[in-house]
């Protein structure tokens, strides 16, 4: 059962009830009731002794919903951006190594260099981005499934400036692979985040 101030929501391993407009779905893990509004999980942690929660009688708040949605569907274009970024990596350590001492070489590297370095910023960016959203959701009482969620945060968030940090803007190669060890990080952490923010 769901109880949520006098109401008792009934619900199997995955029940789901209609009350008014609102859609309620609770999910049951060890110690902890996931509770879902209108198809958005809000990730109420409650304890395993069915406390109460107000989630089920109040108002979803229409734009903590739509930084939400947000906040999940960003995650895709810090996939995606990682993943270019890695490959472009690859390619100029690559490239580098093959055009080391040729200035005709390290001509043709100008573009793609500065690909790599649009890339570096825009994930950036979107990771900074990603930090503003959780900030706003953990202010508007949302939680994770799993409190791994802000460690993986953070990883996405801080991979790149650790990096510039331990980069010296004066060997390429090594400052590519660097950048390129940082996308994978973010890679990772971001599909992990995906994993622990809900159920």
């Amino acid at each position: 059962m769901c109880a949520g101030n006098g109401r008792t929501y009934l619900h199997g391993a995955h029940g789901v009830i209609i009350t008014g407009a609102l859609m309620i779905s609770c999910a049951m893990g060890r110690a902890r009731r996931i509770v879902r509004v209108n198809g958005v999980w809000l990730g109420a942690v409650l304890s395993s002794r069915h406390t109460s929660t107000a989630i089920g009688r109040s108002k979803v708040n229409p734009f903590i919903q739509f930084v939400l949605q947000l906040h999940g569907d960003t995650v895709w274009l810090v996939l995606v951006l990682g993943a270019a970024m890695l490959i472009c990596g690859i390619y100029l350590f690559v490239r580098t190594r093959a055009a080391a001492g040729g200035a005709e070489g390290n001509v043709q590297l100008v573009g793609p260099m500065r690909l790599f370095r649009w890339l570096l910023i825009a994930t950036a960016a979107i990771g900074v981005l990603q930090a503003l959203f959780g900030g706003i959701l953990y202010l508007g009482g949302l939680r994770p499934a799993e409190g791994l969620h802000y460690v993986y945060g953070l990883i996405v968030l801080g991979a790149i400036p650790v990096a510039y940090v331990y980069s010296d803007q004066k060997q390429v190669r090594r400052d590519i692979i660097i950048m390129s060890i940082a996308a994978v990080a973010i890679i990772g952490a971001a599909v992990r985040a995906f994993m622990t923010g809900a159920p």
